[in-house]
Protein backbone atom coordinates (compact mmCIF):
# COMPACT_ATOMS: atom_id res chain seq x y z
CA UNK A 1 0.00 0.00 0.00
CA UNK A 2 2.90 2.43 0.13
CA UNK A 3 2.82 2.86 -3.53
CA UNK A 4 -0.84 3.64 -3.53
CA UNK A 5 -2.80 6.56 -3.98
CA UNK A 6 -4.83 7.79 -1.20
CA UNK A 7 -8.13 9.51 -1.12
CA UNK A 8 -10.54 10.63 1.04
CA UNK A 9 -14.04 10.03 -0.41
CA UNK A 10 -17.68 10.25 0.06
CA UNK A 11 -19.27 8.84 -2.43
CA UNK A 12 -18.78 5.04 -3.09
CA UNK A 13 -20.12 2.45 -5.90
CA UNK A 14 -21.85 -0.57 -5.29
CA UNK A 15 -18.55 -2.61 -4.68
CA UNK A 16 -17.04 0.09 -2.43
CA UNK A 17 -19.77 -0.39 -0.59
CA UNK A 18 -19.33 -3.94 0.00
CA UNK A 19 -16.00 -3.54 1.20
CA UNK A 20 -17.10 -0.67 3.56
CA UNK A 21 -19.75 -3.44 4.81
CA UNK A 22 -16.89 -6.22 5.24
CA UNK A 23 -14.59 -3.78 7.09
CA UNK A 24 -17.25 -2.78 9.25
CA UNK A 25 -18.37 -6.29 10.35
CA UNK A 26 -14.25 -7.49 10.86
CA UNK A 27 -14.08 -4.27 13.19
CA UNK A 28 -17.30 -5.31 14.66
CA UNK A 29 -17.09 -9.09 14.20
CA UNK A 30 -17.38 -10.10 17.58
CA UNK A 31 -19.91 -7.78 18.82
CA UNK A 32 -22.32 -8.62 15.71
CA UNK A 33 -21.37 -12.85 15.50
CA UNK A 34 -23.43 -12.82 19.36
CA UNK A 35 -26.07 -11.76 17.25
CA UNK A 36 -26.04 -13.18 13.59
CA UNK A 37 -23.82 -15.76 13.36
CA UNK A 38 -23.55 -16.07 9.48
CA UNK A 39 -20.94 -13.70 8.34
CA UNK A 40 -22.28 -13.66 4.53
CA UNK A 41 -25.82 -12.59 6.59
CA UNK A 42 -24.27 -10.55 8.97
CA UNK A 43 -22.53 -8.69 6.27
CA UNK A 44 -25.18 -8.37 3.85
CA UNK A 45 -27.48 -6.76 6.60
CA UNK A 46 -25.09 -4.04 7.31
CA UNK A 47 -24.70 -3.47 3.15
CA UNK A 48 -28.23 -2.76 3.38
CA UNK A 49 -28.33 -0.86 6.33
CA UNK A 50 -25.81 1.55 5.64
CA UNK A 51 -27.02 4.78 4.79
CA UNK A 52 -22.94 5.54 2.63
CA UNK A 53 -23.68 9.01 2.39
CA UNK A 54 -23.33 9.93 5.83
CA UNK A 55 -20.01 8.65 6.01
CA UNK A 56 -16.49 9.27 4.99
CA UNK A 57 -14.02 6.80 3.29
CA UNK A 58 -10.21 6.46 2.76
CA UNK A 59 -9.58 4.29 -0.37
CA UNK A 60 -6.31 3.20 -1.76
CA UNK A 61 -6.82 2.89 -5.26
CA UNK A 62 -10.27 2.51 -5.28
CA UNK A 63 -9.92 -0.07 -2.45
CA UNK A 64 -12.20 1.01 0.67
CA UNK A 65 -8.97 0.70 3.68
CA UNK A 66 -11.02 3.21 6.51
CA UNK A 67 -15.09 4.22 7.03
CA UNK A 68 -16.21 6.54 9.56
CA UNK A 69 -19.81 6.81 9.39
CA UNK A 70 -22.32 9.52 11.66
CA UNK A 71 -24.73 10.19 12.73
CA UNK A 72 -26.73 14.03 12.84
CA UNK A 73 -30.43 14.83 13.10
CA UNK A 74 -30.94 14.69 8.86
CA UNK A 75 -28.41 11.66 8.87
CA UNK A 76 -27.77 8.61 10.12
CA UNK A 77 -25.16 6.03 8.52
CA UNK A 78 -26.49 2.60 10.22
CA UNK A 79 -29.92 2.26 10.78
CA UNK A 80 -31.39 -1.32 10.20
CA UNK A 81 -34.69 -2.24 8.71
CA UNK A 82 -36.60 -4.27 10.09
CA UNK A 83 -38.22 -5.63 7.14
CA UNK A 84 -34.47 -6.43 6.05
CA UNK A 85 -33.49 -8.10 9.20
CA UNK A 86 -37.01 -10.72 8.78
CA UNK A 87 -36.04 -11.68 5.56
CA UNK A 88 -33.31 -13.80 7.45
CA UNK A 89 -34.95 -14.48 10.78
CA UNK A 90 -37.73 -15.71 12.57
CA UNK A 91 -40.28 -12.62 13.86
CA UNK A 92 -38.82 -12.55 18.03
CA UNK A 93 -35.54 -12.88 16.28
CA UNK A 94 -36.08 -10.38 14.41
CA UNK A 95 -37.51 -7.92 16.99
CA UNK A 96 -34.94 -8.71 19.28
CA UNK A 97 -32.53 -7.96 16.67
CA UNK A 98 -34.03 -4.54 15.36
CA UNK A 99 -34.27 -3.25 19.05
CA UNK A 100 -30.72 -4.31 19.25
CA UNK A 101 -29.37 -3.18 16.29
CA UNK A 102 -31.08 0.08 16.62
CA UNK A 103 -30.31 0.88 20.18
CA UNK A 104 -28.35 3.87 19.64
CA UNK A 105 -30.82 5.34 17.18
CA UNK A 106 -33.59 5.87 19.72
CA UNK A 107 -31.42 8.34 21.62
CA UNK A 108 -32.25 11.95 21.18
CA UNK A 109 -29.52 13.65 19.09
CA UNK A 110 -28.65 17.08 19.98
CA UNK A 111 -28.85 19.44 16.91
CA UNK A 112 -25.22 20.99 17.86
CA UNK A 113 -23.84 17.49 18.01
CA UNK A 114 -22.53 15.37 15.23
CA UNK A 115 -22.14 11.56 16.69
CA UNK A 116 -19.56 9.14 15.28
CA UNK A 117 -21.71 5.99 14.89
CA UNK A 118 -18.86 3.50 13.38
CA UNK A 119 -15.30 3.95 12.53
CA UNK A 120 -13.20 0.92 11.05
CA UNK A 121 -10.12 0.37 9.25
CA UNK A 122 -9.53 -2.71 7.17
CA UNK A 123 -6.93 -4.96 8.98
CA UNK A 124 -4.26 -5.19 6.59
CA UNK A 125 -4.17 -0.70 7.03
CA UNK A 126 -4.15 -0.81 10.73
CA UNK A 127 -1.54 1.27 12.24
CA UNK A 128 -0.82 3.15 9.63
CA UNK A 129 -2.60 6.36 10.36
CA UNK A 130 -5.76 5.69 8.56
CA UNK A 131 -8.00 6.44 11.84
CA UNK A 132 -6.33 9.26 12.73
CA UNK A 133 -6.36 10.55 9.10
CA UNK A 134 -10.64 9.95 9.45
CA UNK A 135 -11.44 11.37 12.74
CA UNK A 136 -9.37 14.81 11.71
CA UNK A 137 -11.41 14.56 8.49
CA UNK A 138 -14.73 14.49 10.12
CA UNK A 139 -13.58 16.63 13.20
CA UNK A 140 -12.67 19.30 10.17
CA UNK A 141 -16.28 18.59 8.40
CA UNK A 142 -18.82 18.95 11.38
CA UNK A 143 -16.19 22.60 12.21
CA UNK A 144 -17.72 23.33 9.04
CA UNK A 145 -21.20 22.57 9.64
CA UNK A 146 -21.01 24.85 12.42
CA UNK A 147 -21.41 21.33 15.28
CA UNK A 148 -19.99 22.55 18.33
CA UNK A 149 -19.53 19.12 19.50
CA UNK A 150 -18.42 15.41 18.33
CA UNK A 151 -19.33 12.21 20.40
CA UNK A 152 -18.38 9.10 19.84
CA UNK A 153 -19.19 5.44 21.79
CA UNK A 154 -16.05 3.66 23.04
CA UNK A 155 -16.31 -0.21 24.60
CA UNK A 156 -13.91 -0.54 27.62
CA UNK A 157 -12.35 -3.14 26.49
CA UNK A 158 -10.88 -1.24 23.22
CA UNK A 159 -7.95 0.67 25.08
CA UNK A 160 -5.80 1.33 21.74
CA UNK A 161 -9.14 3.45 20.24
CA UNK A 162 -10.09 5.15 23.61
CA UNK A 163 -6.18 6.65 23.95
CA UNK A 164 -6.32 8.00 20.07
CA UNK A 165 -9.59 9.65 20.83
CA UNK A 166 -8.15 10.83 23.91
CA UNK A 167 -5.28 12.12 21.81
CA UNK A 168 -7.19 13.71 19.38
CA UNK A 169 -8.89 15.85 22.53
CA UNK A 170 -12.03 13.46 23.05
CA UNK A 171 -13.06 13.39 26.65
CA UNK A 172 -14.86 10.96 28.79
CA UNK A 173 -18.14 12.42 29.79
CA UNK A 174 -19.81 9.33 31.16
CA UNK A 175 -19.48 6.14 31.91
CA UNK A 176 -21.67 2.99 30.93
CA UNK A 177 -21.88 -0.52 32.44
CA UNK A 178 -23.42 -3.28 30.98
CA UNK A 179 -22.01 -6.10 33.23
CA UNK A 180 -22.70 -9.87 32.11
CA UNK A 181 -24.97 -8.58 29.18
CA UNK A 182 -22.69 -8.00 26.70
CA UNK A 183 -19.35 -9.94 28.48
CA UNK A 184 -19.53 -12.72 25.19
CA UNK A 185 -19.51 -9.84 22.91
CA UNK A 186 -16.11 -8.79 24.47
CA UNK A 187 -17.14 -6.09 26.12
CA UNK A 188 -18.80 -5.33 29.79
CA UNK A 189 -19.40 -1.44 29.44
CA UNK A 190 -18.61 1.51 27.17
CA UNK A 191 -17.76 5.41 27.48
CA UNK A 192 -19.44 7.97 25.99
CA UNK A 193 -16.66 10.64 24.64
CA UNK A 194 -17.15 14.08 23.39
CA UNK A 195 -14.82 16.81 21.52
CA UNK A 196 -15.65 20.21 21.99
CA UNK A 197 -14.87 22.11 18.17
CA UNK A 198 -15.48 25.49 18.91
Amino acid sequence: MKNSQESIINNINTSQEYQAAKIIYEAFKRKISVLIKDQEIATELIKISCNFECAFYIAFNNDIVGVIGMRTLKCSFLKFKYSCIRKYFSIIKSMILYLILNYDNFRKQPDNELKIEAIAVKKEARNMGIGTKLLEHITQFAKEKGYKYLSLDVVDTNNMAKMLYERLGFVEIKKVRYGFITRRAGFTGSSLMKKELF
